[in-house]
């Protein structure tokens, strides 16, 4: 009788088990349900715009893990193509389309079909891209004073970390510089006039740090051979005349002296 017993119920006691579990599975698919539509609602409250920004940025994400994941699964072939980015055109929150200029020089258009705005968005690390002209082949830069320029070269001064803003656009912000006394990054960014603005007096609450990537096909990239910085220098569109003239950055434009803010 005692054997039957045990019999019995070691026969529905794995059943008891395996509804518990079934149970568990069917609650995080709900959970995980619930969520997602969460989100859709939240991206259609923000307009499609808006959830492209996201998708975007999103994707380059996905690329950088996958790269990742690639790079330890099999033997680096440098000989071909192995990222997968986009070209795309950064559109800034200030109603510019970020371009490059045949001379290297950056600053903004609202033509939205020139071809000195195309960039390659080149995913280089997690959530890390280079930022690289279409037309011209260079690459944007940041120095360690807040200046952008153009570098034929990829250098650690070329990689900038690609975050989505909690308003669903898209900052870049320099991998390698940031405010020493504050840990505040320093980001890319146009002003009012369409002009490239120093990394650490552009706000990542400002519109002129706020980009939307509008890509227009997806590519594939060899992985940029990694230079250090003293190896390239940019090369100026004009040469200065005076050496009391300012410094030439940003590919050949000079920069103008800002006023200090008073506190």
């Amino acid at each position: 009788m005692q054997y039957s017993i045990l019999l019995f119920v070691s026969q529905y006691w794995p059943c008891e088990r395996h509804r518990a579990k079934e149970h568990s599975i069917y609650s995080n698919r709900a959970t995980q349900r619930e969520t997602c539509l969460c989100r859709i609602n939240r991206e259609r409250r923000g307009g499609a715009a808006h959830s492209s920004a996201v998708h975007s940025s999103y994707y380059h994400s996905v690329v950088s893990e996958q790269k990742g994941e690639d790079e330890e699964s099999r033997p680096e072939q440098r000989g071909d193509p192995q990222l997968k980015g986009i070209v795309t055109r950064l559109y800034c929150r200030q109603g510019y389309y970020l371009q490059m200029n045949p001379d290297g020089s950056l600053d903004g258009t609202k033509d939205d079909s020139s071809n000195s705005s195309l960039f390659n968005l080149i995913p280089v690390g997690l959530r890390v891209v280079a930022i690289q002209s279409v037309k011209t082949g260079l690459y944007i830069a940041m120095n360690g004073e807040g200046h952008l320029y153009t570098s034929e070269l990829f250098t650690p001064e070329c990689k900038f970390k690609e975050s989505v803003f909690e308003n669903y656009y898209v900052i870049y912000s320099s991998m390698l510089y940031r405010q020493q006394e504050s840990g505040r990054a320093w980001f890319l960014g146009l002003n009012k006039d369409g002009q490239a603005m120093k990394g650490n007096r552009v706000k990542k609450t400002k519109p002129a740090a706020h980009f939307l990537p509008k890509p227009l096909e997806v590519a594939m990239y060899r992985e940029p051979s990694l230079h250090d910085v003293g190896e390239t220098v940019p090369k100026p569109a004009v040469p200065p005349s005076k050496s009391t003239e300012p410094a030439i950055m940003n590919g050949g434009k000079p920069v103008s002296k800002e006023a200090k803010p008073t506190t």
